[in-house]
């Protein structure tokens, strides 16, 4: 009995799959449904934009991260120096010194965080370290431009001695007797208010000596907020009871943020406005590849017209990105330099004279953000809207604000998981990428459909 069982379910089953195997697909049901103007078809293109190297008349010098001070000088790019200023506030709104504090010294306590080289001979080279009175107050001019320069400052260092750094260490920089009484001259409105004392003591920079133009160098970075003035004085203070008592005050240096100014030649050196065979990219203040939105405006044009489309056929643009391609330097150590992404920025020039750079609103929502792909040996990044509005926009309207720009780009992250992409001010990378004349130039690649109605 169980064999004739056995033997009708595989009938069964050979009988189902046989009964299945008939089963056919049709896969030209509803060809010609519609008309073939109606079908839409993603088609691509491939253009070229004329990508020249430009120099950034201002660069944001502000800084929520780092100080930077110390030089660089490298053979192609010539030389980048830099400084950092930044305001001293009290630690305390409550501070109070007493009656007639007599001081006994003043200090600043500076911890370097991390280093930037361009040979390893040159991590724990001898640096000169100054410290400068800043004379007038920092204001969102200076904020947002690369605007402070040493004319900016006391030419006469607020440090005694000759303080030497030597890499990846703390250092202790007394100041001069002078202005640490300044520092111990406080009045309870002042420690109450930081813009009453910033009034009296604007700010405070460190620097370096001048580069002699000898290849290397070296920048040091400190965290915001993690540099200490020590203030050891006498106090006296009837009301608490205590009589010439040795005691200490701090003050921030650097709290909140700072400004980090530079100084870079390879603007001068490498800026040529006229296509070539090497696009060259030097962060902060140096040399950058830069395209004007009159040249992608007429390139789209152009690039119209050869579709040869009747003037009621809309062209839909789906999508939109950049390629800029680089070769594998001779010297492996280089890529230690690439930046990690170049993403297509704008630079804003404001009614106030302020100015910034920002990246493409594309960042906020799409994949291609300039990161660099290493097997394909190249940066893409999304320009999707900004085509769009660009074909949109009449030539006339158009302004250097709507001109791009390549920038490394700073993705940062608050306590709320909120993600923001900034033009990064702090990092040092350098690359050389392909030109417009060269057999790989920068590309910018178009998704699009016709769409006629």
């Amino acid at each position: 009995m169980a064999n004739k069982n056995s033997i009708l379910f595989v009938l069964t089953l050979l009988l189902t799959l046989t009964l299945s195997s008939c089963i056919q697909s049709e896969r030209n049901v509803g060809t010609g449904f519609l008309p073939d103007e109606q079908i839409l078809k993603v088609k691509q293109a491939v253009l070229y934009p004329q990508f020249v190297n430009n120099k950034p008349d201002s660069i944001q010098a502000i800084s929520y991260n780092a100080l930077i001070f110390g030089n660089l000088t490298n053979e192609d790019y010539g030389t980048t120096r830099m400084g950092t200023v930044a305001q001293i506030i009290p630690s305390a709104d409550t501070l109070d010194l007493g009656q007639d504090p007599q001081l006994i010294n003043a200090y600043l306590q500076l911890k370097i965080d991390s280093t930037v080289f361009l040979n390893p001979s040159q991590e724990g080279i001898a640096q000169n370290v100054y410290l400068l009175r800043l004379n007038s107050k920092l204001d969102s001019i200076h904020l947002y431009n690369n605007s402070i320069t040493l004319e900016d400052f006391d030419p006469t260092p607020i440090s005694t001695g000759a303080p030497v750094l030597f890499g990846k260490d703390s250092i202790k920089i007394y100041l001069k007797e002078e202005f640490a009484r300044e520092l111990i001259a406080l009045t309870p409105e002042e420690s109450d208010s930081a813009a009453l004392f910033v009034e009296r003591i604007p700010g405070m920079g460190i620097i370096t000596d001048a580069p002699d133009g000898t290849p290397g160098g070296r920048l040091n970075y400190l965290p915001v907020g993690g540099s200490t003035i020590v203030l050891n004085y006498t106090m006296n203070h009837e009301e608490m009871g205590v009589k010439d008592t040795d005691t200490t005050a701090y003050f921030y240096f650097g709290y909140n943020y700072c400004l980090n100014f530079f100084e870079s030649t390879s603007g001068d050196r490498l800026g040529d406005k006229t296509p070539g065979e090497t696009l060259y990219f030097e962060s902060l203040g140096g040399v950058k590849p830069y395209c004007s939105a009159q040249s992608i405006k007429t390139l789209l044009n152009e690039w119209i017209e050869t579709l040869d489309v009747d003037p009621t056929t809309t062209i839909a643009l789906s999508r939109a990105s950049l390629d800029f391609h680089y070769e594998v330097p001779e010297n492996y150590d280089e890529f230690d330099y690439f930046p990690g992404s170049l993403t297509a920025s704008y630079h804003e020039c404001r009614a106030d004279s302020t100015q910034y750079f920002y990246p493409l609103p594309e960042v906020q929502y799409n994949v291609n953000i300039g990161a660099r792909n290493p097997s394909l040996r190249k940066y893409t990044c999304d320009i999707t809207s900004y085509l769009q509005d660009l074909i949109d926009k009449p030539e006339e309207e158009l302004t250097g604000n709507d001109d791009l720009w390549l920038m490394p780009l700073l993705i940062s992250e608050d306590s709320y998981a909120n993600t923001y992409y900034t033009c990064n001010p702090t990092i040092y990378r350098y690359i050389k990428l392909n030109g417009s004349t060269s057999n790989n130039p920068p590309t910018l690649n178009i998704a699009y459909t016709l769409v006629h109605e």
